[in-house]
């Protein structure tokens, strides 16, 4: 959990505050369990956002495809009918059919759309488990490093055999 952890310098009376870092393994479990929650609680709320449209958007395109995919493969069980007579008809996807309309694909066609539309449906959703997987490891690494001193007197002081180097950055 965080917390304010007061520290004294080895070679000095002076006391200063330190964050102390949040768990990143109760991050982790936060974003697992609701996106983007591990985010907020680390204090970067601002992510969140880009979390939920990431996987709206590979959601949605997922859905989209498979509902595209459904139309195309009853359409083609339709035209299939037409070009072979020795298989069922299916008047009901008649519709599904003409809403290729005005041009009239071949079941040949209608295979190779279906098929892009299930490959477009599969990457969109690797590409929404990879969104989910960044959000994880976005909410573990920033825990880790919440407690990273970031202050402007990022000084290191090294004394070699009497020789002094200050570093400022």
């Amino acid at each position: 959990m965080a917390g304010i952890v007061q520290a004294q310098t080895p070679d000095s009376t002076e006391t200063r505050e330190l964050v102390r870092a949040q768990d990143p393994r109760t991050a982790l479990f936060r974003s697992a369990v609701v996106p983007g929650w591990g985010q907020w609680k680390n204090g970067d709320a601002i992510k969140v956002p880009f979390i939920y449209a990431g996987l709206a958007t590979f959601v949605g395109l997922a859905v989209y495809n498979q509902r595209q995919s459904g139309i195309s493969n009853r359409a083609n069980l339709y035209q299939q009918s037409f070009e072979n007579p020795d298989r069922p008809a299916f008047p009901e996807f008649e519709a599904d059919y003409e809403s290729f309309a005005p041009s009239t694909p071949t079941s040949a066609q209608l295979r190779q759309l279906r098929d892009q539309q299930i490959r477009n449906r599969n990457l969109s959703i690797l590409a929404a488990a990879a969104v989910y997987s960044v959000n994880l490891l976005d909410a573990y690494v920033g825990a880790q490093l919440s407690g990273f001193d970031v202050s402007e007197d990022l000084t290191a002081q090294m004394e070699p055999a009497g020789v002094r180097f200050v570093l400022r950055f």
